[in-house]
């Protein structure tokens, strides 16, 4: 079963990280006024990715993390991992903050 949590933890952190490298780039599209910046394409999509695959990735990942570490408790590169992760939270928050300003046009 640990195993199989481990694995879950992996998948679920690739998408969550995945989507805090790829948002940035739509919203430099948006300020560049690229083909993406349609608010036809743009906003479904932004909305989606952050919404649909990054929240709940984001919440898997720190559950089945808050799990594992439970069930087996490691040692000292925790504390970096953690911090880590404190990063990419607020990151998270972040963009989330963005994507409401940018949904009102400021």
């Amino acid at each position: 079963m640990y195993f199989w949590l481990k694995i879950l933890h992996i998948l679920a952190m690739t998408i969550w990280f995945s989507g805090l490298f790829f948002l940035p780039r739509l919203f430099v599209a948006r300020y560049r006024h690229d083909i993406d910046a349609d608010p036809e394409y743009w906003n479904p999509v932004t909305n989606m990715l952050f919404f649909r695959i990054m929240t709940p990735a984001a919440l898997v990942t720190i559950t089945v993390g808050g799990i594992l570490f439970a069930w087996n408790p490691a040692g000292a590169w925790l504390v970096l991992k953690l911090v880590v992760v404190a990063g990419a939270v607020l990151l998270h928050l972040y963009f989330g903050l963005l994507l409401y300003e940018l949904g009102h046009d400021r």
